[in-house]
């Protein structure tokens, strides 16, 4: 009766393959479980890239990226890369060593949620050029820690994103490594994305994607009952 898609990109995804619901598909948005906690050290900088391991995130390429990045910069900042492993085999320590990166980046693992807040707290941006995303919750959640995010232009991560995003193409390195570079070299543009990025965040609500949900419940149930009255 209804088709709930967690944005307008997977909307567009799932009219694409199945265009016979395209009118019952209704866009229901993610939302951050996380409660904000002090966080009492704040002075540790550091890239942040947060997801499953997987192909799609495009971790090969970032870390690429970042190499380039960091050969140009007299003080890179260390990259932390956070999440379990996935499909696909992506082997992060050899991703690591191959580059010869071993002294920046540091693959963290899985972590629990008050963990990941202090992570998300702490860290200078998230970096997340996925090649494919539905929704992309890290975004979110970086986002309501006040910490910009660098996002590929493709999917659902820009329009998660708005504003207080800086997108890059996943598929060139060349773009993803400037990215990097703009947001480790021109801090006031960082900062203006911090303070974007606290009020995008508040548009996603569990709260507001649940009482929309009930809303359609209520409509489908009234609909159902006047059927039947008929």
């Amino acid at each position: 009766d209804k088709v709930l898609a967690i944005s307008k990109f997977t909307k567009s995804e799932i009219s694409e393959h199945y265009p016979e619901v395209t009118d019952k598909i209704e866009v229901v948005e993610g939302a951050s479980s996380f409660t904000m906690l002090p966080c009492d050290d704040m002075n540790e900088e550091y890239f942040l890239f947060v997801g499953t391991i997987e192909p799609r995130k495009n971790l090969a390429s970032l870390l690429v990226a970042y190499k380039n990045y960091s050969y140009r910069s007299r003080s890179p900042l260390p990259l932390k890369i956070v999440g379990g492993d996935g499909w696909g085999g992506v082997e992060v320590e050899n991703l690591i060593r191959d580059n010869q990166l071993e002294k920046l980046v540091v693959h963290v693992g899985e972590v629990c949620d008050k963990e990941l807040s202090k992570l998300y707290s702490k860290a200078y941006a998230l970096l997340m050029p996925s090649l494919y995303e539905g929704f992309g919750l890290p975004v979110v959640e970086a986002m309501q820690h006040g910490i910009p995010v660098l996002v590929s232009e493709k999917s659902s991560l820009s329009e998660v994103a708005g504003d207080s995003g800086l997108t890059v193409d996943p598929h060139s390195i060349v773009s993803i490594e400037k990215g990097i570079r703009r947001l480790a070299e021109d801090k006031p543009f960082r900062d203006s994305l911090s303070s974007l990025a606290v009020a995008r965040s508040s548009r996603y609500s569990w709260d507001r994607s649940t009482e929309k949900i009930m809303q359609l419940m209520d409509l489908f149930v009234a609909q159902k009952h006047a059927l039947e009255a008929d």
